[in-house]
């Protein structure tokens, strides 16, 4: 595409996008970072609940037309309350940053690591 002046990816992440010929192609490769941030958060939110919470194995027993309270009350368990969790957030951009903010919301310490540090501590983390 010769004439091509501009593309645009609704993907957030394009690295593996930008080949050696697009390097040297005039064309601006602009792309939707961010613009899902907020729901993608929300989903990783959601999964973080349903393992710290022990609704896999609640679902699992549900399907199997049993229910077994031991995972959640022995003193082994491994079902945890979210406040107080320390989280590791790799890849504190704009989704990772929404997902600590969440994190932090609900009494979690959240860490993030980005890819350029020198932009300092990412949002929502401590």
């Amino acid at each position: 595409a010769p004439q091509l002046r501009w593309a645009h990816s609704i993907a957030a992440g394009v690295g593996s996008s930008i080949t050696p010929t697009l390097r040297t192609h005039p064309v601006i490769l602009t792309n939707s970072a961010g613009l899902y941030a907020e729901a993608m958060a929300d989903t990783a939110l959601a999964g973080v609940l349903h393992f710290v919470r022990g609704l896999d194995v609640a679902v699992r027993q549900q399907a199997a037309s049993r229910w077994d309270q031991s995972p959640f009350v022995a003193g082994a368990t491994e079902v945890r309350e979210i406040s107080g969790l320390r989280v590791l957030i790799v890849g504190a951009g704009g989704i990772g940053s929404a997902v600590a903010r969440r994190l932090t919301a609900l009494g979690c310490i959240c860490t993030g690591i980005r890819r350029r540090p020198s932009k300092g501590v990412p949002e929502g983390c401590a």
